[in-house]
């Protein structure tokens, strides 16, 4: 960490300094002071959609759902082909009871990766929520089994959301 500290110190308009420094800042626990380094970094080069998704993660692990919701989906606009910040967006639409734009956040990260198994399933999840049980019937069957990874990221997801009404 103090390598990157060092170098921010030196090259304070360098946001790919700021970014590393952030995560080292928020791997030591010291997330406040990593969430003030990545928005530096992002003010630096706003479109970079790497320091806004890592932003993102910093606020959801810190609970600030709705910060993280606005720099997922910033990174999402920035990266349009990157489906896993779709998904993670769409997990925190879930996670807010916010089911309508969890599908659209799903539909976009299936239209970059449209055989990954774990956004068949947590669109399928999204469309229970809306009542809409054939498409996800669909969603659930093209998802198929999924291996050790798919089914920790959607138990992962689930273990998050609140229960259905």
């Amino acid at each position: 960490m103090d390598e990157y500290s060092k170098a921010v110190e030196l090259s304070p308009d360098d946001a790919f300094y700021r970014c590393r420094f952030a995560e080292a800042l928020a791997e030591s626990g010291v997330p406040d002071r990593a969430v003030e380094e990545l928005r530096k970094a992002c003010v630096l080069d706003p479109e970079n959609h790497y320091f806004h998704f890592r932003l993102g993660q910093i606020f959801a692990r810190q609970g600030r759902i709705v910060d993280a919701v606005g720099a997922f989906r910033r990174a999402s606009e920035l990266a349009p082909e990157d489906a896993y910040y779709h998904a993670r967006l769409g997990s925190l639409y879930l996670q807010t009871l916010r089911p309508q734009e969890a599908v659209l956040a799903f539909q976009a990260a299936l239209r970059a990766s449209p055989d990954n198994p774990s956004y068949h399933c947590l669109i399928a999840d999204a469309y229970v929520r809306l009542g809409a049980d054939r498409i996800a019937l669909h969603h659930y069957r093209n998802a198929g089994p999924l291996d050790d990874y798919d089914e920790a990221f959607v138990t992962q997801v689930r273990r998050l959301m609140p229960p259905p009404e």
